[in-house]
C-alpha cells in the first residue's frame, strides 16, 4: 500500500512522533475540506503564516495523543492512512477521484467526506465523525480563531492555570509516547 501524502507542512517525526510525518499531511488535508483552503493561515496568524498554522495543527493534535488511550491513537492513525490510499479505490467510499486523497481538489476531498457521511457502512460514518470533531476542536480551540468567532478568550486569568499542561493541567504524571506502544507504526 503506497503512503506518500501530499506535503502541506514541512514536518519531522520530532515533531509529531504519534502522528508521524505523512499522517501529518493527510491531517493537513482533512482540514483543509472540513474547515477551509485558509485555516492554517488563520491559526498562524493572518496571511503568509500557513506553514506555521499547519506546523500549529499537527503539533498540537500531536501532542494531545500523548492523553489518549492506545486503541484511540491506532485507529486515528489507521483511520487517517485509509482514507487516504483507500478511499478512492473502494467504491463503497468514494466513487470519483483519480488520485489519494491529499492530492484531491479541496472539493474532490469533500466529496469523499460527503460519501463518508453518507456511505451505508457505520465505519463510514463513525470515520467521518471521528475526522469532523478532531479538526473543529482544535480549529476552533485556537486562540488564533477566537477573535473571527466574537470569544475574548479564556474568563481565567491566573496564569499557573493558563501556563499548565492544556489537556492535564493538574496531572504530575509523566507521559509516555504512543509511539512505542502502537502496532500501527
Amino acid at each position: 500500500m503506497s503512503f506518500k501524502p501530499k506535503v502541506f507542512v514541512q514536518v519531522t517525526k520530532d515533531d509529531v512522533p504519534n502522528l508521524g510525518t505523512q499522517r501529518a499531511q493527510v491531517l493537513c488535508a482533512l482540514a483543509e475540506a472540513i474547515i477551509d483552503e485558509n485555516f492554517a493561515a488563520t491559526i498562524g496568524g493572518g496571511a503568509g503564516q500557513e506553514q506555521k498554522g499547519f506546523l500549529d495543527f499537527v503539533r498540537d493534535l500531536d501532542d494531545f495523543m500523548n492523553y489518549q488511550p492506545v486503541s484511540t491513537v491506532t485507529q486515528l492513525r489507521f483511520g487517517l492512512k485509509i482514507i487516504e490510499v483507500k478511499a478512492l479505490r473502494h467504491a463503497t467510499l468514494v466513487k470519483a477521484g483519480n488520485g489519494d486523497f491529499s492530492r484531491l481538489s479541496v472539493p474532490e476531498r469533500r466529496e469523499v467526506l460527503d460519501r463518508l457521511k453518507t456511505g451505508s457502512k457505520d465505519i463510514q460514518l463513525s470515520a467521518y465523525s471521528g475526522f469532523l470533531r478532531l479538526v473543529s476542536s482544535f480549529y476552533f480551540g485556537h486562540k488564533n480563531v477566537f477573535p473571527q468567532l466574537g470569544y475574548a478568550g479564556v474568563s481565567v486569568d491566573d496564569q499557573t492555570v493558563l501556563s499548565g499542561h492544556p489537556w492535564r493541567p493538574n496531572d504530575p504524571r509523566p507521559v509516555a509516547p504512543c509511539v512505542a506502544r502502537d502496532p500501527c507504526a
